[in-house]
């Protein structure tokens, strides 16, 4: 019976996973497609990439941050390091599918401190109406560090997505 432990770690993983509540999707249902639109104005310099997002209900708006992955080295001296990706991101397009536009700002840290968030090193925030909903757009030019990679990367240059 050396592998006795085996059976209690998938026990314990049973109860962990009864304890926890299914994730619900309280977002409305016209703010898929938006985010899906928004995804897709995001192109990665490096041939492929993965957009993340975040939403949540302000006082106001619904406000929604997207920002592209980062990739994983696997193997090699750099293995398990996490990498931001390069991306070009059209602007114009975005202004387009605006109703209106009451806010576009671009906020810039160059210096990162500890007083300053990750996520808002440098990011572009658009505010206004989207099919007559109001919204707040935040483009990020790295995801938040609690996230984990959106890609894996191998000594032979291969991508995966996780």
């Amino acid at each position: 019976m050396s592998n006795t432990h085996l059976p209690i770690q998938h026990l314990l993983a049973q109860l962990e996973k009864q304890g926890r509540r299914p994730r619900r999707n309280y977002r409305p249902q016209w703010i898929t497609p938006i985010i899906e639109e928004v995804a897709e104005l995001f192109e990665p310099l490096c041939s492929v990439g993965r957009v993340g997002f975040d939403c949540r209900l302000t006082e106001d708006r619904w406000e929604v941050s997207l920002y592209l992955g980062t990739c994983e080295l696997v193997g090699g001296k750099n293995d398990g390091q996490n990498r931001p990706l390069s991306f070009q991101f059209n602007m114009h397009e975005l202004y387009r599918r605006f109703n209106l536009v009451e806010r576009w700002e671009w906020t810039a840290h160059p210096a990162k401190n500890a007083e300053i968030a990750d996520e808002e090193a440098s990011l572009v925030t658009i505010e206004g109406y989207w099919d007559d909903n109001p919204i707040r757009l935040k483009l990020i030019e790295s995801p938040p560090s609690k996230v984990g990679p959106g890609l894996r990367e191998f000594p032979n240059g291969h991508r995966e997505q996780i």
